[in-house]
């Protein structure tokens, strides 16, 4: 299997929204199956729909947050993710 980076900019991290905002996808690098996507032809109806943040892609843990706001822009797929209160999760 082959693994893949995730390059992050963390603006701020002592917010106390628990808001944070990054971009999803940032170029035209083809993906692991040869697909490229065109971050400003995403449809995002369905995710919208139930917008949760998972840790890692693993639908067995719960969600560690939740899409604001998705929107595709000229740097990428932009989200605004609010992330759950640290006492939230026993």
């Amino acid at each position: 299997m082959e693994k893949i980076g995730l390059n992050v900019d963390i603006k701020q991290v002592d917010d106390p929204s628990r808001i944070i905002t990054f971009v999803g996808v940032s170029d035209q690098t083809a993906a692991r199956d040869g697909l490229f996507l065109e971050p400003r032809g995403v449809v995002l109806d369905n995710y919208n729909r139930n917008p949760v943040f998972l840790w890692a892609h693993d639908y067995g843990l719960p969600a560690v947050g939740r899409a604001l706001e998705v929107r595709p822009s000229e740097k990428g797929v932009e989200f605004d993710i609010e992330f759950a209160a640290k006492d939230a999760y026993p």
